[in-house]
């Protein structure tokens, strides 16, 4: 088969694969391309970040992939995001979260985590809490009023209404939710 598309210089054959932050796979695909210039490749990911990118698009007018660096958090918060292995920056991320994992030293990040399946992420937490992944918007809609009630936002009235609105028991208990606001504003 591939003698076949080889003669053609790959006319007629098109690869489809998920996107891949690998080296070896970007080395080989280049390879191929140079092997077979009229391949087509295609990326396609079931389940991906159109809306982060989208997002990011309307803020800043570029196509950009977001890159994260833990070394000055002192605290991270993660809804639903296991940023240690399912990020496209998986590695860097991991590395820089880590340089602040030293339980000797007094700077220590600290990690909460919110999530409906465990993951790498959520094994790392100092505290983690499973709730479903439809709860989520709620825990982080009891976060944001948590910190506006510590004086964080002027945002009060709309939070307190959206609340209101959704009549939405809480999630997580609130005193956790209190105490994780605290911590963010330290």
């Amino acid at each position: 088969v591939f003698s076949k598309y080889e003669r053609t210089g790959g006319r007629g054959l098109s690869l489809l694969m998920e996107t891949t932050m690998s080296p070896t796979v970007i080395r080989l695909i280049s390879d191929m391309k140079t092997r077979l210039p009229f391949m087509t490749v295609y990326r396609y990911d079931p389940l991906n970040d159109d809306n982060l990118r989208s997002a990011l698009f309307s803020v800043s007018g570029r196509r950009v992939v977001p890159q994260y660096d833990y070394r000055d958090a002192d605290v991270v918060v993660s809804l639903e995001h296991d940023f240690l292995a399912q990020s496209a920056n998986s590695l860097v991320s991991s590395k820089s979260f880590a340089d602040r994992r030293d339980p000797e030293s007094s700077a220590m990040n600290r990690l909460y985590v919110f999530e409906s399946n465990y993951s790498l992420t959520g094994a790392q937490a100092d505290h983690r809490f499973r709730v479903w992944s439809s709860q989520i918007p709620i825990v982080l809609l009891q976060l944001v009023r948590a910190l506006v009630s510590q004086g964080v936002s002027s945002l009060s009235g709309s939070v307190n209404n959206l609340y209101d609105t959704l009549k939405s028991p809480f999630v997580v208990p609130q005193s956790v939710v209190d105490e994780m606001a605290k911590d963010l504003i330290r």
